[in-house]
């Protein structure tokens, strides 16, 4: 069998028993190894290094040959410490013997997708993964570097690769939340060794503005400009909305990195030449008055512009990162590009990867102006590398992308020559392209095909144009280019794509013939470099790109215009009167996890029909507790006990009772204090509520699924993952995963199914040993988003911070009001409560040092609110901590601080309760008192700072809040 190492696999302190147990299973001789099948983590094998060291590796198929892939040495056999298996516990005296190669189960072996035919390492991101020729060169490449590649060919992999060799601290910035989440997901599965030389932050651009100009106002988007500008459409020439919305963004905006203020002034607007605007010049005037009355609406409706903020915090940004990366950086502006690249500590540490014929917002990305950002530094070498392969679309289709490429260049000489490339297909798919003329048959065979699909999309160019089509056709997939630019489905149908835009392809295709498309493409400067007319109309064709591409297999091209000349340049001499096209019903599973798929990446209008018309939830016939909910009824407790409705007074006790809210069942239950009673009353209630879930039986819980959804919420606002978590119900667990429960879902207060399962382990020792292992890595959610001191901060799951702090959220109402009548401790954390929970993490997370109270107490220390590094934590008393006043995390999408959570600032009830709280009343109340005498000399600090430099003082008006 051929051998196959793991790039980062360390074998020097046991390379003569490594290099001798690989000739054995070169061999296959697995007998003289010693391979073992490990049972209880499925496609994991281990091999005999000698008495004390092991191998571990995998078998992957590549066109149905087999491959031994090597993955790491585990020395000592200690398992437990493997980055692979994930602190997964290993019995070598349970696993099971293969001396017999032939007769594996392969069923266990891991398909590759590709594989370098001229080498034996690969990277492991998720799955395997084999860098082709190219990219293992591009793997090593020097900064500042600017990868360019169409849809497909492995940029994000490559640069999430090229992160595992970094040193420092390092920003992966990317516009979509959707792609930060899946690249920090892709890159926490890598198991790359020397973690501690590297921090690495994962933002989207919006997170990342947050997390130094947060505001309290909502971001502005299209269609809330929409909205607003319908209500003046009728008052100008100008009614191409989205057009506009992208020229306000993406130039009076997003263009401004030079200016004194956060948009251009008329006369600077005016100015711009015609490759600037995707205005002719006589439209501008009346564009500018439409963006001045904008300005206005946005002011008195407060909401912000990400571009004008990103201009407003540019000053406070302060170099802090070691290495740069932007993914998709097509779509990132001027202004934040320059905000992006304030963060190095060395200009030009940079990776940029994307690729221009991506641009479906007209914001005048060239890669030139990505170069004129190294800021006159000579580099000396060319920065600019092709990723020219392309893995996802097959044959076809690319054949079809090439084809608008030489189009592109035909009519656009004077574009970038960085984007003249040709891409070439990887995929072992033919794939079919198809041209199709709107006829009646047409339309049915539309419908029938995709109104019970998951697999195939429908997309039209505009808003307008969605509107129109989904009169036509039920299926909920149904895109604008907008919406659709970073999906994929198996068969794309572009619907009038072209016949919708008629005049501004027809312009494009002016003076163009087949013969200017054969050849390479090839860049050349135009004849005429004054006529840049048609500059205004590339968008079209980076829209007629995207759409193409975002077919994996096959595309169908349906066009009522039949006759345009663009269908003939592309290839189709007459449209089809009919469609070729099979059945490919989904099941309500692939609904199920098409929908999940459309909310993660904010497409959710889509996600919202799948759920009405194929999952079709209903709404639950209860009504489910808010924050808001239950702070009124506290409220209407407190204030006139008289008048409380049993009704009211039932909900609110069962509340209290989960919630551990004290001070309301001691009011609720003020007859009899005992502290026992609450317990037992507590017992009860979860009895009741897990019951469905104790069984682990899977039938139990799925009508309740099926009628309202993986994440529908009970009277108290816990989620089914949530119940089957507390339960240690994990085929239940497994099957909500399956379809698409919320890992992020939080209760009433804030925590997740695993801060749930934190505060179980720390009250059940029998869970904390027997069930919360086989729990953890299936409902670890991938961060945690915080905010300190108005700054937003990601804390990803493989750092001891993410743990600390999920403990301290899962317990806060735990150890916050502890009411034990003997031993009564201080309401706060001691590093005993920490090792309590950390003895029963996973060994690759806190080691053996975690589970010390030496180094759980130096942690704290060194998190201190006073700290340099994250100011996360307060001392209290001793040794008692609690989170800082300036710390909050969202509850169900609000930023809310602990201490309003707990209803802390209840002073007047908590007084006379207890006088261990009375105490920490006072001690908080310090607290309090020197944080803000600490934020006014941090401000008077920040203002001479502004002072010194010339910065305006209302931009230190929130900060810190």
């Amino acid at each position: 069998m051929q051998i196959l190492y793991y790039n980062h696999l360390e074998t020097q302190s046991v390379k003569k028993q490594f290099d001798k147990t690989v000739s054995y299973l070169k061999e296959g001789n697995f007998k003289s190894a010693d391979v073992r099948k490990m049972r209880n983590v499925l496609g994991f094998y281990r091999a005999k290094l000698d008495d004390t060291n092991r191998l571990l590796f995998k078998i992957g198929v590549y066109n149905g040959k087999k491959y031994l892939l090597l993955l790491e040495v585990i020395l000592n056999h200690d398992y437990a410490k493997s980055k692979f298996l994930r602190g997964a516990h290993i019995d070598e005296s349970k696993l099971w013997p293969e001396h017999n190669s032939s007769a594996m189960d392969d069923s266990v072996f891991e398909e590759i997708t590709y594989l370098n035919p001229v080498s034996s390492g690969f990277t492991y991101l998720d799955k395997i993964i084999s860098l082709d020729e190219t990219q293992e060169e591009l793997l090593f490449s020097q900064t500042p570097l600017i990868l360019m590649g169409p849809a497909g060919s492995g940029k994000t992999i490559l640069t999430l690769e090229k992160l595992n060799y970094s040193e420092g601290k390092v920003l992966y910035i990317t516009l979509s939340d959707y792609l930060a989440e899946k690249a920090r997901i892709l890159y926490d599965s890598s198991p790359c060794p020397n973690e501690g030389s590297r921090q690495v932050d994962f933002f989207s651009y919006p997170q990342f503005v947050a997390r130094y100009c947060p505001s309290k106002e909502k971001e502005n988007n299209f269609k809330t400009f929409d909205q607003w500008f319908s209500r003046h459409r009728s008052n100008y020439k100008i009614r191409d909305s989205f057009k506009l919305f992208e020229e306000i963004r993406g130039v009076l905006i997003g263009g401004t990195t030079g200016t004194e203020q956060p948009w251009l002034r008329i006369d600077e607007y005016l100015a711009l030449g015609v490759r600037q605007s995707v205005f002719l010049k006589k439209e501008r005037e009346e564009v500018y008055a439409i963006f001045e009355k904008y300005l206005a609406w946005m002011k008195s409706e407060q909401v912000y512009d990400l571009d004008m903020a990103s201009w407003e915090c540019r000053k406070l940004i302060q170099p802090e990162y070691d290495l740069v990366v932007v993914d998709e950086v097509q779509d990132m502006t001027s202004v934040k590009l320059s905000l992006i690249l304030r963060t190095l500590k060395r200009p030009g540490n940079f990776v940029f990867c994307g690729d221009a014929n991506q641009v479906v917002h007209p914001n005048f990305f060239s890669w030139a102006n990505v170069k004129r950002l190294l800021h006159g530094q000579q580099v000396g070498r060319e920065i600019i590398k092709f990723l020219p392969g392309n893995y996802r679309n097959s044959i076809a289709v690319t054949r079809l992308a090439n084809r608008l490429l030489s189009l592109k260049q035909a009519r656009f000489s004077a574009f970038d020559k960085e984007s003249a490339f040709e891409v070439v297909s990887k995929s072992t798919e033919e794939g079919k392209v198809q041209f199709v003329r709107v006829n009646e048959k047409v339309l049915e065979i539309i419908e029938q095909r995709t109104c019970n699909s998951a697999r195939i999309a429908i997309i039209v160019l505009r808003e307008e144009d969605k509107k129109a089509a989904q009169k036509l056709f039920t299926t909920p997939l149904v895109f604008t280019i907008r919406e659709a630019k970073g999906l994929e489905y198996q068969y794309v149908i572009l619907y009038n794509f072209i016949s919708s835009a008629e005049k501004e392809y027809g312009a494009i295709c002016e003076g163009i013939t087949s013969k200017n498309l054969t050849g390479e493409l090839s860049f050349s400067r135009p004849r005429d470099k004054e006529d840049r007319t048609l500059e205004a109309y590339k968008f079209y064709i980076n829209a007629l790109y995207v759409g193409i591409t975002r077919a994996i297999d096959n595309i169908y091209i349906v066009e009522s215009c039949e006759k345009h000349p663009l269908l003939s340049l592309l290839g189709a001499k007459n449209l089809r009167k009919t469609m070729e096209m099979h059945n490919q019903d989904s099941t309500k599973e692939e609904w199920e996890q098409e929908a999940l798929r459309l909310i993660k990446s904010g497409r959710d209008e889509q996600a919202e029909l799948i759920k009405k018309d194929h999952l079709e939830y209903h709404k639950p016939d209860w009504e489910v507790i808010t924050l808001f909910d239950y702070i009124s009824l506290r409220s209407m407790l407190f204030e006139s006990e008289a008048r409380f409705l049993f009704r009211h007074k039932k909900r609110l006790s069962e509340i209290a009772l989960f919630y551990n809210d004290q001070v309301s069942l001691l009011h609720l239950f003020s007859q009899n204090r005992n502290f026992i009673l609450f317990k037992k009353e507590r017992a009860s209630l979860m009895a009741r509520m897990l019951a469905p879930y104790r069984n682990d039986s899977v039938k139990q819980i799925e009508p309740l699924v099926k009628k309202y959804g993986p994440d529908v919420k009970n009277e108290l606002s816990l989620t089914p993952l949530m119940l089957a978590t507390m339960a240690g119900a994990v085929n239940i667990v497994k099957y909500l995963l399956d379809q698409g429960a919320d890992l992020m879902a939080t209760d009433m207060v804030g925590r997740t199914a695993h801060q749930l399962a934190l505060k179980k382990v720390f009250e059940d020792e029998k869970y904390a040993t027997q069930t919360y292992q086989k729990l953890h890595s299936l409902i670890l959610p991938p961060y945690l988003e915080i905010k300190v001191y108005n700054r937003v901060e990601v804390i990803i799951s493989r750092f001891m911070l993410y743990y600390f702090l999920s403990v301290m959220i899962a317990l806060q109402r735990d150890l916050f009001w502890f009411f034990k009548q003997e031993n009564m401790r201080y309401p706060a954390f001691h590093p005993d409560d920490f090792i309590k929970i950390f003895n029963h993490l996973p060994n690759d997370i806190t080691g053996d040092t975690f589970r010390k109270k030496a180094t759980v107490a130096a942690f704290l220390k060194q998190n201190e609110f006073m700290s340099k590094k994250f100011p996360m934590f307060f001392n209290l008393k001793g040794s008692y901590y609690c989170l800082t006043i300036m710390l909050e995390y969202k509850v169900n999408g609000d930023w809310k601080t602990m201490f309003e959570i707990c209803g802390f600032y209840d002073k007047d009830i908590l007084a006379p309760l207890n006088p261990v709280l009375k105490e920490f009343r006072d001690d908080f109340d310090k607290y309090v008192e020197k944080l803000g005498r600490f934020s006014e000399s941090r401000i008077e600090k920040k203002a001479e700072e502004a002072e010194l430099q010339g910065i305006p003082d209302e931009s230190l008006r929130d900060w810190p809040a």
